[in-house]
């Protein structure tokens, strides 16, 4: 009799070939009712692609080399350079694609960042509860009460120089509060 349970348990973890393509369906069906008149998720979400398919392909798509003098200064937009040139005769087009590529990195870096350190900070509030959350409340409400931008435009003259990485780290440890909730 206990291997007819144990047989039976087997043959009920087994899902139905159906499935898989049924939760799919589902979700498409979600996402086409969501953007179905919807204007404004509509273009978002596609200036969300198209930015991003600019970053990921950003060394293809380049034209011209983003910190090199290309052209004189101040070209208008044209058939070689797209978006024209800035003041030092850099292609604009260019210059474009790898900062997106650069904030697209920077932002998920920091999110990363900020992610765990809420996540950290909550779970070790919620597991050991007492005063070490009361502690926990504190640092967060310190945290959320500093505004943000004049404190990383004070860090980032402090520090000098400061580069992606160091821009990064900054704004996800000064961004983590509003991640715990």
């Amino acid at each position: 009799m206990n291997n007819q349970s144990t047989s039976d348990a087997k043959a009920s973890d087994i899902q139905p070939k159906g499935t898989l393509r049924l939760k799919l369906g589902n979700l498409w069906m979600k996402t086409k009712s969501f953007f179905h008149g919807n204007p404004p998720a509509i273009i978002g979400s596609t200036l969300l692609v198209v930015i991003i398919l600019g970053a990921l392909f950003a060394p293809v798509l380049a034209t011209h080399n983003p910190d090199k003098r290309v052209a004189r200064p101040h070209v208008a937009p044209n058939a070689e350079h797209i978006l024209g040139s800035t003041r030092n005769g850099r292609d604009v087009y260019s210059q474009v694609l790898q900062g997106a590529r650069k904030t697209l990195s920077v932002a998920l870096f920091a999110g990363i960042i900020a992610t765990v350190i809420a996540v950290g900070v909550g779970v070790t509030s919620g597991y050991f509860g007492g005063k070490i959350d009361e502690w926990m409340n504190f640092i967060t409400n310190v945290f959320l009460v500093f505004p943000q931008l004049p404190l990383l435009i004070v860090l980032a003259a402090f520090l000098g120089q400061v580069g992606s990485g160091v821009i990064a780290v900054l704004l996800g440890v000064t961004s983590w509060p509003w991640g715990r909730g």
